[in-house]
């Protein structure tokens, strides 16, 4: 008796191991779930800080990499933060008001929508 026992224990842990270590299988992948929601890309560009239209909230940059000024339209969910703290008193979290002609900023865009989600000033 106890060896029966002992074998369809054995044999039980043989066969259920490798199915709970498989996971889930291709076809029922999390990212096609239409529930699940969609992942987007960003893009993070080093510009230079040109002009400021403080009523339109636009900034008028020239990208580095591309080597040609680009309008960036900054809405209220845009993050605006200092790369450094000591940069601005110790602030982290910056105000459109921070923003001055001449700095270096890093902007990151979302490549699907296009719209620019921070804005990190270096130095």
């Amino acid at each position: 008796m106890t060896r029966t026992i002992l074998v369809l224990w054995l044999l039980v842990t043989i066969v259920a191991m490798p199915l709970m270590a498989s996971g889930p299988s291709s076809s029922s992948s999390s990212t096609n779930d239409p529930g699940f929601g969609s992942f987007s890309t960003v893009d993070s560009r080093r510009c230079d800080l040109l002009e400021i239209r403080a009523e339109e909230r636009v900034l008028r940059v020239f990208d580095k990499v591309t080597r040609k000024e680009v309008l960036v339209v900054i809405d209220e969910r845009t993050v605006i933060r200092a790369q450094k703290k000591s940069s601005f008193d110790g602030r982290r979290r910056l105000e459109f008001a921070d923003l001055a002609i001449g700095q270096e900023l890093i902007v990151t865009t979302d490549t699907q929508s296009g719209q620019v989600s921070a804005i990190r000033i270096r130095g």
